[in-house]
């Protein structure tokens, strides 16, 4: 795949149109004491989350916009793909987010996850622009 996934298709004054493909992730089944996650990596996206909270896939993209005061960016059109946890070949929970250590830190980690979240029934991404 090409480095950068968001590709132009027109820009003028008015507007600007652009589209983003993304590969499927790659899974990775972690066995740990705590029980066995799916981690997700895709090179062009990155982990985000609340510590304890599933590691979700996102990605940012600025919009340099030169010589404008007042700039509005709205998506007024989108296409999304629902694709099943079996067709990505996720199996176990995923993986969740992990507290940031510092390299000089030698004792052992403390696994974190929100239990009560892994047991919700609903969407728990970021909103889709911001």
């Amino acid at each position: 795949m090409d480095s950068n996934p968001v590709k132009l298709v027109s820009s003028n004054m008015n507007a600007v149109t652009t589209t983003l493909h993304a590969d499927f992730p790659i899974v990775h089944t972690v066995s740990l004491p705590e029980g066995s996650f799916d981690g997700l990596q895709n090179p062009d996206f990155d982990v985000y989350g609340e510590t304890g909270a599933p590691a979700l896939l996102a990605t940012t993209r600025l919009v340099e916009i030169p010589l404008c005061e007042d700039v509005t960016l709205e998506i007024i059109r989108a296409r999304y793909d629902t694709i099943s946890c079996s067709e990505l070949g996720i199996t176990h929970p995923l993986l969740p987010v992990q507290p940031t250590r510092s390299k000089s830190q030698i004792s052992a980690p403390t696994f974190v996850q929100d239990t009560a979240l892994y047991h919700t029934d609903q969407w728990i991404g970021g909103p889709t622009a911001c």
